[in-house]
């Protein structure tokens, strides 16, 4: 049922209705509210499922001491698992909605963001680097966050996202060297 709602979330948005979520997840309105309560409680257990698949973000990665082709192997393999994963679609399109963006940052953007400054400042830069974490982060949001059935199957939003990402690291880590 989770996947189901994750899908019609990443496709549709948070503006989906219960009948859309019973109806991707091929169930009954009773069998949904028999397991969770409300759609509402429905978004939050696909932002849960999504923050448990983000555990890899959280494990020590080894440098290759450039700091480009790491957080890009990085944003990489969260493509990767949004690909295989609906939930962390879902959550991708649910960091800017207004109800719902503070849980679904806290799962899966905070974590995101954490590993890229790792990277950034574990490669010998500064701290400071924040605003290109920033940066990184504003590019991802703006190429994933749209709802929509394309995205991160068809790979264009990845080559787009390391495309746009790779001058702003690689000034980052030049302005380091300096």
């Amino acid at each position: 049922m989770i996947a189901g709602a994750a899908r019609i979330i990443a496709c549709e948005g948070s503006g989906v209705t219960v009948n859309d979520v019973v109806q991707a997840a091929g169930v009954t309105k009773g069998g949904m509210y028999f397991h969770i309560p409300s759609k509402d409680a429905v978004v939050h257990a696909v932002i849960d499922e999504a923050a448990r698949r983000c555990d890899f973000l959280r494990a020590p990665r080894s440098s290759t001491g450039d700091a480009v082709a790491d957080v890009q192997g990085l944003l990489g393999g969260y493509f990767t698992h949004a690909r295989r994963y609906w939930s962390l679609r879902a959550t991708a399109v649910l960091w800017t909605d207004l109800h719902y963006e503070a849980a679904a940052r806290s799962a899966t953007y905070d974590p995101l963001r954490a590993a890229v400054l790792a990277i950034i400042t574990g490669n010998g830069i500064r701290p400071e680097s924040v605003d290109a974490t920033d940066a990184v982060m504003a590019i991802l949001c703006g190429v994933t966050t749209t709802a929509g059935p394309g995205g991160f199957d068809d790979g264009g939003d990845l080559d787009t996202v390391l495309r746009l990402t790779r001058p702003v690291l690689a000034a980052t880590v030049g302005a380091a060297a300096e």
